[in-house]
């Protein structure tokens, strides 16, 4: 673990958390219902390239689903949504209109396909008090097209005042970190065993300073945010990562209250 690693974890309060938390969503799960949360809790789940977040989605998500909570999982660049599938993903991942991208370029895409994913995914989940999980959001912008790029992170903020005046922020933000020089190699491994994400490795393959910025980006929002932001260290196991992470999702979940329904 570098220097870097450690201010950013040093700067954020990290209680034991495995050991505050109940044991599950679904310890007092009634026949035939559905686990909900008051208000909704929206979780967002941040890291760079290779750092295993949609590997701990996974595994959560699974979980989840088996202890019968109400959940949703999405994801941006695309939702589940064909605009966003079909057409912003691909192109502001992938390397066809690379000549033409340039950072505002990409972060106008990037809050086109935000505004579809909000408005039409997250938040009818949440009004349902249901429990929104989401592969990447606004922090991603920041750290790559702000703290990365060059753009300024007032030009994000105006940017969502004008897309969601009054929006809510994620209830949890979940960031894995870890040195992009042991990260990387995991994005480059993944992407050579599966054809469909090796189109969309755009950002993969950005050089190493790219992604050393990315990752201070992230730990600065993180000490700036230190009630919303969880940092995990990515180099641990993975099924340890699983465990802290379902076990911060179920801690903040209880603080806004879980019931069935």
């Amino acid at each position: 673990m570098d220097d870097t690693t450690k201010k950013g974890e040093e700067a954020i309060n990290m209680p034991s958390i495995l050991e505050a938390t109940p044991v599950s969503f679904g310890h007092v799960l009634a026949p035939s219902k559905r686990t909900h949360v008051k208000g909704g809790l929206w979780v967002t789940f941040e890291g760079g390239e290779g750092s295993g977040k949609t590997t701990q989605l996974d595994l959560l998500e699974r979980r989840l689903d088996e202890e019968r909570v109400f959940i949703y999982r999405t994801k941006q660049p695309g939702g589940k949504n064909p605009l966003g599938l079909e057409v912003l993903r691909p192109t502001v991942l992938g390397s066809t209109y690379k000549e033409y991208m340039n950072p505002f370029t990409e972060m106008c895409m990037f809050f086109g396909d935000r505004a579809v994913v909000r408005f039409h995914e997250i938040y009818p989940v949440l009004d349902n008090d249901g429990v929104g999980l989401i592969d990447r959001e606004t922090d991603s912008t920041k750290a790559y097209q702000c703290f990365a790029r060059g753009l300024p992170l007032s030009l994000v903020d105006d940017f969502l005042r004008m897309m969601d005046p009054g929006g809510r922020k994620p209830d949890l933000t979940i960031l894995y970190d870890g040195s992009p020089e042991e990260l990387l190699p995991r994005a480059h491994k993944r992407n050579g065993n599966d054809a469909a994400l090796a189109q969309e490795s755009r950002f993969d393959d950005e050089k190493i300073e790219f992604h050393r910025k990315v990752r201070n980006g992230y730990l600065t929002l993180a000490r700036q945010e230190p009630e919303r932001f969880v940092v995990l260290d990515a180099l641990q196991p993975i099924e340890t990562l699983h465990e802290l992470t379902y076990a911060h999702v179920l801690e903040r979940a209880a603080r806004k209250g879980i019931y069935q329904r």
